[in-house]
């Protein structure tokens, strides 16, 4: 209004009655962070849907494994037996700029070591398939100009599994995006040597955005097993 000298007829309101009308949340930071989900329940997870629902254990075991975006289903590539992420991120960043697409790493299960492998070979052969639904947002991509439906569909897939229905039971807060959250948690505390932040480009974002949304994931008892390993190699400085 007052760049093209209108007359002020309406003004929006100042930051101060801003934060009235909106309130704020009582919940800390941390309570307010998506949960990763554990790798037991995980496992069972993914022995489920191999059995009952492979075309979602490809779906999932996809996402959890790898770290990906929900919608990032929607653009995998396999080269030489590797596993590529194009882009679905679409903001003032990236809408101008070809950005190549990213390698992703399998963060395996112990109990399953080359499940990653195994992953990338079903999705390349097609021996299995992605969800038919899931297929069919993919699709749609092009014509809807937008990647959220993907994800909306693994979603609604996901919801319906009987083990992940117990898992929600036991931790309300959990969701599908708790799969990628558990690739961030497993780097960072699944190893004597853990991943480095600055290879938080694995994950597709930032090492800034990696510790803002994955900086606070810890438990007491990942707490407890850090200071364990850090005694045990104790050294006089």
């Amino acid at each position: 209004i007052e760049r093209h000298s209108m007359p002020k007829r309406w003004i929006p309101p100042s930051e101060s009655i801003r934060k009235d009308l909106k309130g704020s949340s009582t919940r800390t930071r941390e309570e307010a962070l998506t949960p990763y989900i554990e790798e037991n329940d995980l496992l069972k997870l993914l022995d489920d849907l191999e059995s009952t629902d492979p075309e979602m254990f490809l779906a999932t075991g996809l996402v959890s494994i790898f770290g990906l975006r929900l919608a990032e289903l929607a653009v995998l590539k396999v080269r030489e037996g590797n596993l590529y992420v194009g882009q679905v991120k679409n903001n003032k960043n990236t809408t101008n700029q070809k950005r190549k697409d990213r390698r992703v790493f399998a963060m395996d299960l112990v109990e399953k070591p080359n499940l990653g492998k195994k992953l990338i070979h079903l999705y390349k052969s097609q021996l299995i398939k992605l969800p038919a639904t899931i297929l069919t947002q993919i699709n749609l991509v092009q014509k809807k100009n937008r990647f959220g439906d993907v994800g909306q569909a693994f979603r609604d897939q996901l919801l319906k599994n009987k083990v992940w229905k117990e898992i929600e039971k036991k931790n309300k807060d959990i969701t599908p995006y708790s799969l990628r959250h558990r690739f961030a948690h497993q780097c960072h505390k699944g190893s004597n040597n853990p991943i480095s932040i600055k290879d938080a480009a694995a994950m597709g974002h930032t090492v800034g955005t990696h510790m803002s949304n994955y900086g606070s994931y810890t438990t007491d008892l990942a707490i407890e097993k850090a200071f364990e390993r850090h005694a045990e190699n104790r050294i006089e400085v």
